[in-house]
């Protein structure tokens, strides 16, 4: 997953009184991203995907759920921080698998689903250039996604996901299957506050279901490792 560190040049804030994670922290983490995760999470990313493969691998099962959001909910109270999410194919379902935990409200804030370009661009502030230059299923479309995300829900971390589930809708350079997503979080520093993010392209197998299924879940399980 390839991080990238974008530098505000202010002053570090805590958002009504949450800490923040250091910057150290994150890149730490984003070195090993493709390194086996920690604290049992089953990471489905493959480092080798690349444009036009085919989906391989297991499909995931909605009962891995639980047990996920355990451990979002665990790291991100731990640190005092907020999600939000940005979501395109999956609809709401990264959102849905968060709140159907007890008590979410305390970590997480809330999400947007723009389906359509437009509404990347005008909920989330996705530049048109960047959509008409890469597509809509892309890493800096997802990546503007989940800034996005930070900035206009005012969030301390945020993931994003676009991608085609299918059946229909693939092509050569990007089948059915292929899922970009991102993390994107604020980080202090001595000098003031920049944003972390990190991108990555799936190949993901099954059915409609079961791609948005597993980009939810693939999008959660980075954002444990990145915290």
């Amino acid at each position: 997953m390839s991080s990238r560190v974008l530098d505000l040049g202010r002053s570090a804030i805590s958002s009504g009184g949450r800490r923040m994670i250091t910057k150290k922290n994150v890149m730490e983490k984003g070195v090993i991203m493709n390194a086996p995760p920690a604290d049992g999470c089953a990471f489905f990313c493959q480092p080798g995907c690349q444009p036009g493969k085919q989906a391989g691998g297991q499909v995931r099962k909605p009962g891995e759920a639980h047990k996920l959001i355990g451990l979002v909910s665990k790291k991100l109270m731990g640190r005092g921080m907020m999600l939000a999410t940005a979501e395109s194919c999956t609809g709401g379902l990264i959102a849905k698998l968060c709140t159907d935990r007890a008590g979410s409200s305390d970590w997480f804030l809330g999400g947007v689903v723009a389906y359509a370009n437009a509404l990347k661009t005008t909920l989330l502030g996705v530049p048109e250039e960047t959509i008409a230059e890469n597509g809509a299923v892309s890493g800096p479309v997802v990546r503007a996604m989940a800034l996005g995300a930070l900035e206009k829900l005012g969030a301390d971390c945020s993931v994003a996901v676009s991608g085609i589930a299918g059946p229909g809708g693939g092509s050569a350079d990007k089948p059915v299957g292929t899922v970009w997503m991102a993390v994107a979080m604020r980080v202090a520093k001595d000098e003031g506050e920049s944003l972390v993010t990190a991108e990555r392209m799936l190949c993901l197998p099954g059915s409609r279901d079961d791609v948005r299924l597993s980009a939810a879940l693939a999008v959660l399980e980075s954002l444990v490792e990145m915290l």
